[in-house]
């Protein structure tokens, strides 16, 4: 009986390995993607952090069960435990200094920052279980989901001018962000192949144009430049494409938003705008500190800008997020913020002139990270909502996903 118990043991752990990583891992993966969005819009949570948080917690448990190697090495700990001690005692410093700080706020959004990152560091290492064919169908099949729900509701919205409402997102902005780093991932991996790079493109355009999603739009142009290059004509044919495509359409739509001198009134200006204002004045306010950590509306002048908002609607726009999350982060971390958003610019001028060279040769998850790193870009400085959405996740994700290949490097030199 014990002997057929034994022999059992390593069948039943073989058979519980091949479902972690060819089902529950990649479903997990595409969890992480949809639910927050999902239950957002259908579920009418208030924001989407209820569903990232189900989604942090769905990562906790999987990785807690399924792996017996979930331990930080002392760089990663020591950067974390850094950062942590840095935002507590900036938030610290304002709810002593501001009485209009909230602590309860606080209180709850350091305590889910932590989860937000432990998560992040088990998804990191549960991801590479996978073998690369897995996961690279399960980043297609996001992306062609992602795909299907834009062209769907870009023909919807063609046909019968309604709602620019997509499936799974409640804004076409939500959409963009989530829809970016995936694109970019297609347009890595099959760059040699035009035909593919110029179809992808062209319904990505179709999308941009029809639904009148600019936040697309800019992250579009910046994957373009990523993969051009002189050996290929895409790029000078999707610009001609462009500009006869934007010629005949609603071409005032992307101007105004554009247009960011004082005399335009366009809701969308003026909250970027009041972003970037907000962060200047919270930078100046507090001597280069910030205003803490999910403090922005309750502690700080509201700006010339949200007070313009304010004069023609009656209400704040963007009020607590600051309409990027660049702007929003500075606001409540001051030179702290700007000294890491500095490091993150390198690190994408870096990864950009990484890529751009052919001879190098890329796993699929370094690919896939790359494009999350690269394309948070339009997250911090086009649109944002907030610190704790799937692509943030997923970008800590691949922090710690490079931390640990870089480690592993240097062990096997030395």
């Amino acid at each position: 009986m014990n002997t057929q118990s034994r022999s059992l043991a390593p069948k039943n752990k073989k058979y519980s390995e091949i479902l972690n990583t060819t089902i529950i891992i990649p479903i997990t993966f595409i969890i992480i993607i949809f639910l927050p969005s999902f239950l957002y819009k259908y579920a009418e949570a208030s924001s989407m952090q209820f569903g990232n948080m189900m989604t942090v917690l769905l990562c906790i448990i999987i990785a807690t069960k399924y792996n017996n190697k979930l331990y930080l090495k002392k760089n990663n700990a020591f950067y974390i435990v850094l950062f942590i001690f840095i935002v507590f005692t900036i938030s610290l410093i304002s709810y002593i200094e501001n009485s209009n700080f909230i602590f309860f706020r606080f209180y709850f959004t350091f305590l889910y920052l932590i989860f937000f990152i432990i998560g992040a560091f088990m998804f990191s290492r549960l991801i590479t279980k996978i073998n690369e064919k897995i996961f690279n169908k399960t980043i297609d099949f996001i992306f062609y989901i992602l795909l299907i729900d834009g062209l769907f509701t870009t023909f919807k919205y063609y046909v019968n001018e309604g709602s620019r409402s997509l499936l799974l997102f409640n804004e076409p902005s939500h959409y963009a962000l989530t829809f970016l780093p995936m694109l970019l991932y297609q347009l890595l991996k099959h760059r040699e192949n035009k035909p593919r790079l110029f179809l992808l493109v062209s319904l990505s355009l179709l999308i941009v144009i029809i639904l009148k999603n600019l936040t697309l739009f800019v992250g579009l142009i910046f994957a373009m430049i990523i993969i051009y290059n002189k050996k290929t004509i895409l790029f000078t044919i999707v610009m001609l494409l462009l500009a006869v495509i934007l010629f005949y359409s609603e071409l005032s739509y992307f101007t105004n938003r554009l247009d960011f001198s004082s005399a335009n009134d366009n809701f969308s200006v003026l909250v970027f705008l009041s972003g970037w204002e907000r962060a200047y004045l919270n930078l100046q306010d507090t001597m280069g500190l910030g205003v803490g950590l999910n403090q922005l509306g309750y502690v700080g002048q509201p700006g010339d800008y949200m007070l313009r908002i304010y004069s023609l609607l009656s209400i704040y726009l963007n009020f607590n997020d600051g309409g990027t999350t660049a702007s929003k982060f500075i606001s409540e971390f001051g030179l702290f913020a700007v000294i890491l958003i500095l490091i993150f610019l390198r690190n994408v001028i870096k990864y950009v002139i990484r890529l751009r060279n052919k001879n190098n040769l890329f796993s699929s998850f370094e690919l896939f990270f790359y494009s999350i790193y690269i394309m948070m870009m339009i997250e911090l400085f086009v649109r944002g909502i907030g610190y704790f959405t799937g692509t943030i996740f997923l970008l800590l994700s691949g922090i710690f996903y490079f931390q640990n290949q870089r480690s592993t490097k240097n062990a096997c030199i030395n």
